[in-house]
């Protein structure tokens, strides 16, 4: 059964806005293994106070707990904005085979000025193991979500 990439970064976006309703930064993340959402997080750096509550770092966290490394190695991890270097390398150490994401690191720095300037893909060739990464597939609409902070200034 092929997997609905659009469909599944759209329910991450949304998760992401919910992430920005509740005054944290807008990003989020599934994890699907066979189509079906195993977890999802949502971004919790401004609530915990916490920079390493990124999405993608948080989903990881507790998925280690309670899936297996076969399960993860099945898994797809789908985030709203593409892993910075920090989430890129849990992916890694996790086994997460695949990454899907909405909105570029690239986009996002364009947009606001700041952000990781090591895309992810470049981080996975120099790995080991392969991570394939598809996107961005919906840059613009990912774009959106990021607009409207007031916690970044442009450049």
């Amino acid at each position: 059964m092929q997997t609905n990439h659009i469909a599944l970064l759209q329910t991450t976006l949304a998760l992401a806005e919910e992430a920005f309703q509740q005054g944290d930064h807008p990003f989020a993340a599934i994890l699907v293994v066979d189509n079906n959402v195993l977890m999802s997080v949502k971004n919790t750096v401004v609530s915990e106070q916490d920079p390493t509550r990124h999405a993608e770092l948080s989903l990881l966290s507790l998925a280690a707990r309670e899936f297996g490394p076969e399960r993860l190695a099945k898994a797809t991890l789908y985030t709203s904005t593409e892993p910075c270097p920090m989430c890129a390398g849990a992916i890694y150490q996790c086994g997460i085979p695949r990454v899907v994401y909405a909105c570029s690191g690239e986009g996002l720095r364009n947009l606001i000025g700041q952000g990781a300037a090591i895309p992810c893909r470049e981080i996975y060739r120099q790995a080991q193991r392969d991570v394939e990464v598809i996107g961005p597939l919906l840059e613009e609409r990912g774009l959106l979500l990021h607009q409207r902070l007031s916690w970044w200034s442009p450049a």
